[in-house]
């Protein structure tokens, strides 16, 4: 399977799901008409335009098969050619009718005109919802137009006409839902693919890193502990392995914080710089950091040639959605037009490679008398979700398909009423219709969704009153005299949209069984029978397995919603094992390179080295050991006091640092306090949880304790205790 379809998985499924379903309705529908021999709709069509209609229904039914075969995309392909062939039958049907117009037959179009929810669901696959307004709109206005030229509609062309848009719009509407909610879930796969992608390989930089940060480490400690304790006869060998310990420090992989890089690039540049990242900002991916470090560098050499002595200013701001950064220089300026193309540094480095990369962005401000300002920009890469176009929400598609029942099925109704006289039969049609509104009203609403036990009631009664309505009209039944049992199928297809497809099932079978009862206890025109009962089946089926085509990709699309959670909590873990990492070598390289490099050209090594060496020793294991005693510039002064020959010791055996931690910077001030007047030995240890003591502080043999509940910042009190030796 290729990338790009694997890329649309759920989409492509959708489709030939849908184009199936185009195809198993036209089937359906293809029965009946094989079986209905005379219908009130049959009539006014030549010959050829008949051959026509129904070689686009076979296309169509093609273009199903085709799909679930061979594919979405072939599928697609054959549909669309089938629904320009129907559409274009559509259009043509009002010069064709009127050709062989039989006056005597009012009001009468072709069955197979009528017949529009399959081919406005391919229309829909293949093109859109748009496309699908467009060729419903019209259908409608040939519909109206050939009625009206025919002679004027009856009862029946009135219910079946109206009754079918309902099921086209219903259908589509259903499917759109479903289509776009396929491609949430492509996406939502695209982007745990692609997280998972980056992951693997930060993952693998990490190891990568951390395995070189312990060897760093190694060499560097075990470095400083051979000048801390070296002889006239190890010198030799010490400055040996400082030269080793130096070399693994410069080798070492850079930082991938950006903000350290253009930190570091800006120091060596003698620039001025304002660096400014918010709490909760971004991580630069590796591609980005690297893109921006080179930019900033070649600015900055930049400014260095052709601005000697100017003074140079870099600014970066990091936030939670991308970040800038910005070199200045107050140097003699030059016109960026007059750049060649092929000069690499400006043209390639600073706005060829930031272009090629999404979500960046590089320009250069200059005039000759101006000075020079480079602004990188960036932002965060993260795909969009798709959204209904001109505000067509789901929400929305199901007020439109509920306006669309309300008007056509108020329009049916009344006019069945009129009809059949106020009184008896009418009566009988105007309190179907006030049931079918209400109920249809008290499903609509259901926004958190439909109780079983309250549709299942809905279904009852409605089947209740459904039965008592035909018995109530004169048999034969026709389209029209019953047009309350279709217009029942779509409460039970609002039940389905509800996600109760069960018990929409049961409602539609309800009403299959109420028909042929009718059919075998009354005399019956079996044509109009099977015409009220494959639109009810076909209704309420497909609604059915569109929903549970629907449930079915939310369900893959909270798998990978979960998925995606799960690998930013692994991506967030990396980040911060990293950080951890990378401020552990910040150290190594600021106090430990310095100090072996001089002892490596010193030649000799003097106690001052050894004092050196064991202060920075201390401060690099404090790192590992010290937890929480490392910060709030306990660790600088430590060094302090080991730079004036104090043994120094700190320990945290406090398990996990919690961010409500209060009472560390108190601590955090006795501890600086004790190291600053101890002369010979200090010892701080966080006590494990559970402890009646937070900490102890042991300073030349005088112990003093942290108790528990002691609150940051507590003027005026002194909730420590102090012991001698």
């Amino acid at each position: 399977m290729t990338e790009s379809v694997a890329a649309d998985a759920a989409l492509e499924a959708t489709r030939r799901a849908l184009l199936l379903g185009v195809a198993v309705s036209i089937l359906a529908s293809a029965a009946v008409a094989v079986l209905v021999v005379s219908t009130v709709n049959e009539a006014t069509a030549p010959g050829w335009w008949s051959a026509w209609m129904v070689g686009a229904f076979g296309a169509l039914t093609f273009a199903g098969g085709t799909g679930a075969i061979l594919g979405a995309a072939a599928g697609r392909r054959v549909a669309r050619v089938a629904a320009i062939a129907f559409a274009a039958a559509v259009l043509v049907y009002p010069f064709a009718g009127v050709a062989v117009m039989d006056a005597g037959r009012p009001g009468t179009v072709p069955w197979l005109l009528t017949a529009v929810s399959a081919p406005s669901l391919a229309v829909l696959v293949v093109g859109g919802w748009r496309w699908t307004v467009a060729f419903l709109s019209l259908w409608t206005f040939v519909i109206v137009l050939s009625r009206t030229v025919l002679g004027g509609y009856s009862l029946t062309g009135l219910a079946n006409d109206t009754q079918a848009l309902l099921s086209a719009v219903t259908t589509c509407a259903v499917a759109d839902v479903a289509l776009r909610t396929a491609v949430h879930v492509d996406r939502a796969a695209a982007r745990a693919a692609a997280a998972a992608a980056a992951e693997a390989g930060e993952r693998a930089r990490l190891t990568a890193r951390s395995r070189a940060a312990a060897f760093v480490h190694d060499e560097v400690l075990a470095a400083l502990h051979g000048v801390a304790d070296a002889t006239p006869g190890t010198e030799d060998a010490v400055r040996a392995q400082a030269a080793r310990a130096t070399a693994s420090v410069r080798a070492h992989p850079p930082s991938s914080d950006l903000v350290a890089r253009v930190t570091a690039l800006a120091a060596e540049a003698d620039a001025t710089l304002d660096a400014d990242r918010v709490p909760g900002a971004v991580t630069c991916s590796p591609e980005v950091t690297d893109a921006l470090v080179a930019a900033t560098a070649q600015a900055l050499d930049n400014a260095r040639r052709h601005a000697a002595g100017a003074d140079v200013r870099v600014r970066i701001e990091v936030d939670a959605t991308g970040g800038r950064i910005e070199i200045a220089d107050d140097g003699p300026g030059f016109a960026p037009e007059n750049v060649r193309t092929n000069r690499l540094g400006l043209a390639m480095t600073v706005l060829g490679v930031p272009a090629e990369i999404p979500g960046m962005r590089a320009e250069v401000d200059s005039a000759p008398g101006a000075g020079t300002r480079v602004r990188l920009q960036w932002a965060v890469d993260e795909p969009a979700s798709p959204s209904v176009p001109n505000g067509w929400t789901v929400r929305t598609r199901e007020r439109v398909v509920g306006s669309i029942f309300v008007v056509t099925q108020t329009a049916v109704g009344l006019t069945a009423a009129v009809q059949a006289g106020i009184g008896g039969t009418g009566m009988v049609s105007l309190a179907m219709l006030a049931i079918l509104l209400i109920l249809t009203a008290i499903v609509g609403r259901a926004r958190g969704g439909v109780s079983r036990i309250r549709a299942f009631a809905v279904v009852l009664f409605l089947s209740g009153c459904v039965a008592l309505a035909m018995s109530s009209i004169p048999a034969p039944i026709s389209y029209g005299s019953a047009w309350f049992v279709t217009a029942a199928a779509f409460v039970a297809v609002a039940l389905a949209l509800r996600d109760r497809g069960g018990v929409a099932l049961v409602g539609g079978g309800i009403l299959l069984a109420l028909l042929a009862a009718d059919a075998v206890g009354r005399s019956a025109d079996l044509s109009q029978m099977l015409g009220i009962g494959t639109r009810v089946a076909t209704m309420v089926g497909l609604s059915v397995v569109f929903v549970a085509v629907l449930r079915r990709l939310r369900r893959s699309g909270a798998v990978q919603a979960e998925r995606r959670v799960q690998s930013a909590s692994r991506a967030a873990w990396d980040a911060a094992a990293h950080a951890e990492l990378v401020a552990h070598l910040t150290e190594v390289d600021e106090y430990a390179r310095p100090l072996l490099e001089q002892v490596v050209h010193a030649g000799a090594i003097t106690d001052d080295h050894r004092r050196q060496a064991r202060a920075v020793e201390g401060r690099l294991r404090d790192g590992y050991r010290a937890g929480r005693l490392h910060g709030h510039g306990i660790a600088d002064a430590a060094m302090q006091a080991r730079l004036r020959g104090v043994d120094v010791v700190l320990l945290d055996d406090g398990g996990a640092p919690d961010p409500a931690e209060s009472w560390v910077p108190r601590l955090a001030e006795l501890v600086r306090e004790r190291l600053s007047s101890a002369e010979h030995r200090v010892v701080v240890r966080v006590l494990p949880p559970g402890r009646t003591a937070l900490a102890h502080i042991v300073a030349d043999g005088r112990l003093t304790v942290y108790p528990v509940g002691v609150a940051a910042g507590s003027a005026g009190s002194t909730p420590i205790g102090v012991h001698g030796e």
